[in-house]
């Protein structure tokens, strides 16, 4: 794979300039839209390259980094060190050719793991990162209370803070998935484009959840319902983040739901895109779709609408 895609010596070049400069609008105003690619040059020039040149690029690239930009350079270098296991571990699947659906569990497990493991360092070397979110949260709870006198009482407050902590493994792997798709999605259209044969993910209308899902869904819904808002218990904290995450990915389940209706009666594309700006608009839509979802993963709505037409 690599003789093929790095028949331009200039390419490997190009990439790790893209890199530096990703990694120096970090300290930009831009950094909301560039952080969400700091992953993507690493994985092509993992790709690309072999291993020792890879290494030759990649390293080269944070030295002058570091170089020319003292202040910032360490911080830059940190934040690439940070990604580059999970941008090496994606581009081992896409040299081994493996399917999409293995490249994205293992790469945001991965990144998870990463994820997991720094908060775990950081705690031992006595840092106490709930204290300090809580302390973070509080100070902007407090600058907006002024702009809403009376809506914002101290136990309010506490339980807010509260609720926000206890989300943290949420908000983890919400993160690792969404960078690890991201990268998947532009890193594949580039190689690809220049020779690569790297598997894409099955037509959305083909998706379909584990029934098993529905049931971990429904147990999970009912424990809620019984339990109520119970902050101390461990219990809460699974149920806070694993309702959120079967929500979202049965929202998404009716999302294919609806392609799989518009192909299947030859209509445009309208509805599923209807469902996908509902979804992204109105936050609240995602628990109607989410019914939606479970009825096609629960039911066989798909193979009776076959066998009608």
């Amino acid at each position: 794979m690599n003789n093929n895609l790095n028949r331009l010596p200039w390419k490997p070049l190009l990439w790790t300039f893209a890199n530096v400069l990703l990694l120096i609008s970090l300290f930009s105003p831009i950094i909301v839209l560039t952080l969400t690619f700091i992953m993507l040059p690493i994985v092509v020039l993992f790709v690309i390259l072999p291993l020792r040149q890879f290494i030759l690029y990649y390293a080269a690239g944070l030295v002058l980094l570091a170089a020319v930009f003292p202040k910032i350079g360490m911080i830059a270098v940190t934040a690439s060190l940070f990604f580059l296991p999970t941008a090496v571990v994606m581009g081992m699947m896409y040299r081994k050719r493996a399917t999409a659906k293995r490249t994205l569990m293992t790469g945001t497990l991965t990144l998870l793991g990463q994820l997991l493991l720094t908060l775990v360092i950081v705690t031992v070397f006595g840092e106490n990162v709930v204290a300090d979110m809580r302390q973070v949260i509080n100070d902007s709870m407090a600058l907006l209370a002024p702009y809403m006198p009376g809506y914002i009482s101290d136990e309010t407050l506490t339980k807010l803070v509260d609720m926000i902590i206890q989300l943290l493994p949420l908000y983890f792997i919400c993160f690792s998935s969404y960078f690890v798709v991201v990268t998947h999605v532009i890193a594949r259209a580039v190689l690809n484009r220049n020779g690569a044969k790297i598997p894409g993910m099955r037509p959305i209308r083909e998706w379909m959840l584990p029934k098993s899902l529905v049931w971990y869904f429904l147990i999970a819904v009912i424990l809620d319902f019984v339990l109520g808002h119970n902050n101390g218990s461990m219990i809460t904290m699974v149920l806070w983040n694993l309702i959120p995450l079967l929500t979202l990915a049965f929202s998404i389940q009716a999302i294919a739901f609806l392609f799989f209706v518009a192909n299947a009666n030859k209509w445009n594309r309208s509805l599923p895109i209807i469902g996908i700006a509902l979804l992204v608009l109105f936050p609240f839509m995602q628990y109607i779709l989410s019914m939606l979802g479970v009825l096609d993963v629960a039911f066989p709505l798909r193979d009776r609408m076959i066998r009608k037409s």
